[in-house]
């Protein structure tokens, strides 16, 4: 089973988008929605045409902390360890990723978290 390893960084209660970035991140991507309420895309690598792969870049998530939709979440293989954590399914690690959230004491107007290492 592949291991897919990423990156998340929020960036902040006040907009409250949560980026899941694939390490490495290709240099050039778009985003393509992927639920109906437009709370979720993939961001996909692009081509030497800027035309979308399949080669997957990163998940956006908007509304992160208060996000209960996970089945509005694409089926993706494979594991994903994210921040270094050990693989987990991909709707496991995002819920371990929101409960860390939701338990840190962000200041209002706080800059972006980056949630490595050192923030769990």
């Amino acid at each position: 089973m592949s291991i897919r390893r990423a990156s998340a960084l929020w960036d902040g209660p006040a907009e409250d988008v949560l980026w899941l970035l694939i390490d490495p991140l290709p240099e050039f991507w778009s985003i393509e929605p992927v639920d109906q309420h437009g709370r979720v895309a993939l961001l996909r690598a692009l081509d030497e045409r800027e035309l979308p792969t399949e080669e997957l870049a990163g998940i956006e998530v908007a509304g992160f902390l208060s996000f209960e939709a996970w089945d509005s979440l694409p089926d993706l293989p494979g594991r994903w360890a994210i921040d270094g954590d050990e693989p987990r399914p991909l709707v496991e690690a995002l819920r371990r990723v929101q409960a860390a959230l939701r338990g840190q004491l962000l200041p209002a107007g706080d800059g972006a978290a980056d949630l490595g290492e050192g923030s769990r």
